[in-house]
């Protein structure tokens, strides 16, 4: 039987986590990256408005050895994107408060630089992926532990 994100219970994520820390490590360059075996390895942007999602997603990700930054909104998201955050991969929601994710492809879309980082959607509402602005891969909630796993690495693979 599949193994499925749908609750916290149990979870180990640190009960101190905010919207915006994640285990990035900062490099002289500002750009965020995790050490591992003396490679560079870009983060994965986590951008989930649920917390309980959001830190079970960081946790899962941790735990293939990929460093995570979060946030809580794609404003947020924006914003560390602007200030030098240079992830190799995001996880994008769709419903979020304050600037939701159809909103944060069509500004990504807007930016050459920002618009080449690869975006795979995690949603409950796959239908809502009709308003992004670029054609992006779309994974329903609740999702298979395997199945997002397998898509971070394979993402990564590709960037190493």
């Amino acid at each position: 039987m599949p193994r499925r994100i749908q609750s916290v219970a149990g979870n180990p994520a640190d009960s101190h986590s905010r919207p915006g820390n994640g285990s990035a490590k900062k490099g002289s360059s500002g750009s965020a990256f995790a050490l591992d075996g003396g490679s560079h390895r870009l983060p994965v942007l986590v951008i989930e408005d649920d917390e309980a999602t959001r830190e079970m997603l960081r946790y899962l990700i941790e735990s293939a050895g990929c460093s995570v930054v979060t946030a809580a909104n794609g404003l947020d998201a924006l914003e560390q994107l602007r200030n030098g955050l240079t992830p190799g991969l995001i996880l994008l929601d769709l419903m979020m408060p304050i600037m939701d994710g159809c909103a944060f492809d069509h500004e990504l879309a807007r930016d050459l630089q920002l618009s080449s980082i690869p975006t795979i959607v995690v949603t409950a509402f796959p239908e809502r992926a009709a308003g992004l602005a670029r054609h992006l891969s779309v994974v329903q909630k609740p999702v298979e532990i395997d199945q997002i796993l397998a898509l971070v690495e394979q993402y990564v693979a590709q960037h190493e």
